[in-house]
């Protein structure tokens, strides 16, 4: 600024207010992150997404029903267990799904490909496999937590294990492998009559099953 007030601004006018503009926002732009790292979001407890049961609760029901499926595999895979009882056995396992739509995906080191068989058609499979005898046992079962509230209003979660099968003939195992599954659950509620009472009650239902890898 001179005596007589004149004044010289070094560079065009347009770029002193770009200036302006990005030093005023670089003040106020720490401002706005401050503000949203202050609220955090509250993270969804399992009583939160299910308050009708515990999580242990959720968890022991879905171990009883993989337990109750594998007890009812054993019977299919009896060759001299009478046709009465194996039909009974398919008609008890399909019971602890939620419907005959849900899916069981299998794997074999004899193929590359997988198959995927709707229940009733993965436990005709089952009876029906070339050996003198079946071993099919689950371990290791464990409860995943990613229990979920879906738009359908039931709760989903998921049981990981691993399935052991062997194949015999005269006497002998000539297939084995061991296979980490996947098993997903639902938890439906229901109104049920007690005494002339309506209770609300819950279970756990067994769904698609699915293949996570070959050991």
């Amino acid at each position: 600024i001179y005596r007589t007030g004149k004044h010289l601004v070094p560079g065009s006018i347009s770029l002193a207010k770009e200036s302006l503009v990005k030093s005023s926002a670089k003040t106020t732009e720490p401002a706005t992150d401050v503000a949203k790292t202050t609220e955090p979001k509250p993270a969804k407890r399992f009583e939160d997404l299910a308050p009708m049961i515990s999580k242990e609760e959720f968890a022991e029901k879905a171990r009883q029903k993989t337990f109750q499926f594998t007890t009812y595999l054993k019977i299919l895979c009896d060759k001299q267990a009478p046709a009465e009882d194996v039909n009974k056995a398919i008609n008890q396992s399909i019971s602890l799904f939620v419907d005959e739509n849900a899916i069981v995906e299998t794997s074999s080191n004899n193929r590359k490909e997988r198959s995927r068989k709707k229940i009733r058609q993965y436990l005709a499979a089952v009876k029906f496999l070339k050996y003198d005898k079946i071993e099919i046992e689950w371990s290791n079962v464990s409860y995943v937590s990613d229990i979920a509230l879906a738009p359908d209003g039931n709760y989903y979660g998921t049981v990981t294990f691993e399935q052991t099968f062997r194949g015999f003939r005269d006497g002998k195992i000539v297939y084995e492998d061991v296979t980490t599954k996947d098993a997903h659950v639902i938890m439906k509620s229901y109104v049920k009559n007690v005494d002339g009472d309506q209770k609300k009650v819950w279970d756990i239902l067994l769904s698609d099953i699915g293949v996570v890898s070959n050991n």
